[in-house]
């Protein structure tokens, strides 16, 4: 019976960690010609048979469509039509950067990667523990 209740449980705890660890649907046409998942680099890059543009419009909407919400969206301005970008799409317990780029002939490249929000590093405060200890120096 115990062996039973550890199999369920470590099943249970797997299928929990896959689940909340899955990878963003990338909008349909972005084929991935790379892919790797040690962290150390984009998890996944490859292009779209799609104009900046459209690209964007989809990724934006698929984007939305599973929760996250657009935190920063960086462009190149030094040209009068923008072809690159660098999104920041999070949600509370991740981040996710993707960048896109004009590869030409009406195809955009794109590369995109999963991180955990980074804490917000502010000014402690002032405990009852913090000002003993500034007091006694």
């Amino acid at each position: 019976m115990k062996s039973r209740i550890k199999a369920l449980f470590l099943t249970v705890f797997v299928a929990a960690a896959h689940a909340t660890a899955a990878d963003p649907a990338m909008p349909d046409g972005f084929k991935a010609a790379f892919s790797d998942s040690t962290g150390l680099t984009w998890r996944q890059s490859g292009s779209v048979a799609a104009a900046m543009t459209n690209a964007v419009a989809a990724l934006s909407a698929a984007m939305t469509a599973q929760g996250y919400r657009m935190k920063h969206d960086i462009f190149d301005t030094t040209s009068p039509e923008p072809d690159r970008h660098l999104f920041l799409w999070v949600k509370p317990d991740e981040e996710l950067t993707v960048m896109l780029w004009d590869a030409g002939d009406g195809e955009t490249g794109f590369a995109w990667g999963l991180s955990a929000p980074e804490k917000p590093k502010g000014i402690p405060r002032k405990t009852e523990e913090n000002k003993k200890k500034e007091g006694s120096k």
